[in-house]
């Protein structure tokens, strides 16, 4: 990549931080301008490289080292573990290999990001890929996967209803053609039964 596009990258990249942090929380963004300015006082760091390092103290904005790549412009990329430049942000998670329904895969990603937040520990083990990357989801952008639950869950309530209503049809017409073949079998007055 040419030094030109390095720099590009990194502009849209705090672009998007400043449009992140200024939507989820205005002091969260405060804080960030306030940790840049010290860091280019403080540790002599370029606006550029004090904004990627200021950016990695904010969970919310972890996402964005996965979409853009700013190593040229990380003055100290050990510094912060969980946001490494190739984009892992966890330690090796296991697959168990599951085929799990897309609202078992919401159901278990739900329940390890409630773990997470309540004891701090990150799962070991994902029934599969895409129940982990939900779990992912729902720990980088919280009100999109919540979202996106209460449409799985209002769509399978829907489901089921219908379920429940093409069942009741069902056994109403099984009982018409009941009566309707117990009225055939009954033997018309006048004639006889052969």
């Amino acid at each position: 990549m040419t030094p030109t596009a390095q720099k590009q990258q990194v502009t849209e990249f705090i672009k998007r931080c400043r449009s992140m942090l200024w939507r989820s929380d205005q002091k969260a963004y405060v804080k960030w301008e306030e940790r840049i300015k010290e860091l280019v006082n403080a540790a002599k760091y370029s606006n550029l490289q004090a904004s990627v390092q200021a950016a990695k103290d904010h969970a919310c904005l972890k996402k964005l080292f996965r979409e853009y790549d700013v190593s040229a412009y990380d003055p100290n990329p050990e510094s912060h573990p969980p946001v490494l430049p190739d984009g892992s942000s966890s330690p090796e998670v296991e697959c168990e290999g599951k085929d799990l329904s897309h609202r078992e895969n919401l159901k278990w990603a739900i329940n390890a990001a409630g773990h997470y937040l309540r004891t701090g520990e990150k799962p070991t083990t994902a029934p599969n890929d895409a129940a982990y990357w939900l779990y992912q989801q729902a720990q980088d952008e919280p009100k999109d996967f919540l979202a996106k639950f209460n449409q799985v869950e209002s769509k399978g309530d829907s489901e089921l209803d219908e379920q429940r209503k093409a069942r009741s049809t069902g056994k109403r017409r099984i009982e018409e053609i009941d009566e309707m073949l117990s009225i055939l079998e009954e033997p018309i007055e006048g004639e006889e039964e052969t």
